[in-house]
This record gives structure tokens, sequence and C-alpha cells, in this order.
């Protein structure tokens, strides 16, 4: 087994998503391994927080999420600011640690994680 701190099923449904589309990178299956976690942007849209995925250029992409999706990650300790770039989020080493193992079990088609949408995003 594994010694995280929390299961992959305890993350709410919309924040597992976008944890899924941060660390695609580390899944066998989809032959991406050597693709880093990808980081995500926050920003103001109409006085609300809205998310935005970072390109392989480093920049934010043109589409969002909303903040319900992401701001879970952040009170759960899976996802903080880059001390570096202000509203720019990476995942931290439990976040890591959870995405790892998260797609080792759907590599392995563990029946026992709950379905998810790979929309893009």
């Amino acid at each position: 087994m594994n010694n995280l701190t929390m299961p992959w099923e305890q993350v709410p449904p919309r924040p597992r998503e976008t944890l899924a589309s941060l660390s695609f990178g580390f899944s066998r299956r989809l032959g991406t391994t050597t693709i880093p976690p990808r980081a995500i942007h926050r920003f103001l849209k109409d006085g609300k927080y809205r998310w935005s995925f970072e390109t392989g250029e480093g920049v934010p992409g043109d589409r969002s999420i909303a903040d319900g999706s992401a701001r879970p990650l952040i009170d759960l300790g899976l996802l903080a600011e880059d001390p570096n770039c202000a509203n720019r989020f990476e995942l931290t080493s439990a976040g890591v640690e959870l995405c790892q193992d998260y797609w080792r079990r759907s590599d392995a088609d563990n029946p026992t994680l709950p379905k998810i949408s790979l929309r893009p995003m």
C-alpha cells in the first residue's frame, strides 16, 4: 500500500479532475511520464477567482475553471503558491505523491478508483 495522508477518494470530484489534468504526465498508459505536472494560475474575472492551466510555454492558457475546482486543493495542502510568482500555484510534495499514486492505480485499471471525466482543460 502507501503512506498517503489522504486517499484519492477523499478529494472532492471537481478538484480530482483538476488534479488529474495537472498531473496527466504521471500516467504510463498515456505514454507521457516525462511531462512534469503543470502549474495553474489564479486571476480575477468579474469579481470572482478563476484558474487557468499553464501551457507548455509556462504562461496561462485561454480556458479557465471555477474557483471551486482549485481552491479546495489549496485547503487540502495539495497546491501551494509559487513563492517566486504571485498567483501561480504548483502541486506540493503531498499533491505530487497523491497524483503519482492515482496514476499508478489508474494505469493498473484499479476498479476502486472513482470515475473522472478528463475533459480538455
